[in-house]
């Protein structure tokens, strides 16, 4: 994403003070800057975290489980992100209608399944976290205690800077994991 000027960082600020009641009221943009860059100046400047669901009516946020090959993913808790691209990702993903997905923090990398309608994709929410009560684990933010968002802002597919870029398996994202030990197997032999 681009430096945000003077000016962006001062409209930015406003909006978040104006705004910042916590709970679930959501965040009114009407701002001629992505939400992208709202969301990362918040997390780079107001030092929250972010996350992404379909879910848009959560007024606390409890742990669940990730089910991801990652150990973090193994834990029932939180997950959350200081990535504004990720968090939208997150958002907007349509997961019934994608098998699985990955997404790579800090990079412009998103990869989903085969799609099972025509586009994963749906209109979300990003909650704004504190970042208090979360650890960094493996590139996500954990927390086992279900957190009340600070603010929460309203996201489509449109809002995902990457949106284009987005790649599509041709084959589930376990299956390539099944292909590479089967090919390590082999060469041991």
């Amino acid at each position: 994403m681009q430096p945000l000027t003077t000016e962006a960082q001062d409209i930015f600020s406003k909006l978040w003070h104006t705004s910042h009641k916590g709970g679930h009221a959501p965040i009114i943009f009407d701002l001629p800057y992505p939400k992208a860059q709202f969301l990362q100046y918040l997390v780079d400047v107001h030092k929250v975290i972010l996350h992404g669901s379909n879910k848009v009516h959560l007024a606390e946020i409890t742990p669940f489980l990730a089910g991801g090959v990652a150990a973090a993913q193994a834990l029932t808790a939180v997950y959350a992100t200081d990535s504004a691209p990720e968090s939208i990702f997150f958002a907007i993903l349509d997961r019934p209608k994608v098998g699985s997905f990955s997404s790579s923090t800090y990079g412009t990398e998103y990869t989903v399944d085969k799609f099972t309608a025509k586009a994963p994709w749906c209109r979300g929410m990003v909650y704004i976290l504190p970042r208090e009560s979360f650890e960094a684990m493996e590139g996500y933010w954990v927390s086992q205690q279900s957190i009340t968002p600070l603010g929460t802002l309203e996201v489509v597919p449109d809002d995902f800077p990457y949106l284009l870029q987005v790649k599509q398996n041709r084959l589930p994202y376990w299956m390539k994991w099944v292909f590479k030990a089967v090919i390590f197997w082999k060469s041991r032999r």
